[in-house]
């Protein structure tokens, strides 16, 4: 798979539930949500950077 069709992959179901998920969650809980994505991903980077080296 192609890097631009896995990042369409996971945009499309993200997209659609962030629209679902936006009038029903407080902002408070948007931002708590955003800051743990951005965390897992830190993550992820870092485990991979570790791997690689």
């Amino acid at each position: 798979m192609k890097p631009a069709r896995g990042g369409l992959a996971g945009a499309l179901p993200g997209a659609w539930l962030g629209a679902r998920i936006t009038g029903r969650v407080s902002e408070e809980g948007l931002r708590r949500a955003i800051g743990v994505a951005i965390l897992v991903i830190a993550a992820a980077f870092a485990v991979e950077a570790t791997w690689r080296t």
